[in-house]
């Protein structure tokens, strides 16, 4: 990929995650869930590692940034990871599995370790804001429902996405 389209990619891959971040939130009753890592993980499955980690570190941090700020310095490193984690594994999903339906399938679980990455992240770094470890036991099951939610998220996106692009593949 040129550098320009990376950066015009990368540049609406952090438009995407901030907004989704920021603005699309779902009420479950129990837990208010932000779609920016359903958009993280879908970036980082089609675009790749440096993509993930790049737009989601940038655009969960400007969103912090924006509605909560205490936590955009740690929200910059655990998106991040969860961006690169997931476009890694994404890439080698791509070429060793071959079955398309297969290829799903892993993605789902990398997007699973990117959601379990970022409860584990957002944990550690409760714990450094909070001094201890039992009050950022309270997030988990919170932290949980939002990789959970966005995982499904994700899966839709992707497989929403990958049948677009079969469709305008197939008329070019």
């Amino acid at each position: 990929m040129n550098s320009t389209r990376k950066m015009v990619i990368n540049g609406l891959g952090i438009t995407l995650v901030l907004l989704a971040t920021a603005f699309i939130n779902i009420n479950l009753g129990i837990s208010l869930v932000n779609m920016g890592d359903a958009f993280i993980f879908t970036l980082a499955i089609f675009y790749g590692p440096s993509t993930g980690l790049i737009c989601g570190a940038i655009g969960s941090f400007l969103a912090d940034w924006m509605v909560f700020p205490t936590t955009m310095f740690f929200t910059l490193f655990v998106k991040g990871i969860e961006g690169l984690v997931v476009g890694i594994l994404a890439n080698l999903i791509k070429k060793s599995v071959k079955k398309e339906r297969i290829k799903f399938l892993f993605y789902a679980l990398s997007m699973l370790c990117g959601g379990l990455l970022m409860v584990g992240g957002y944990f550690f770094s409760n714990a450094v804001i909070y001094g201890n470890f039992k009050t950022p036991l309270a997030a988990v099951p919170y932290d949980l429902i939002q990789a959970g939610v966005n995982l499904i998220v994700g899966i839709l996106l992707c497989c929403l996405l990958a049948k677009s692009a079969n469709k305008i593949n197939a008329t070019v």
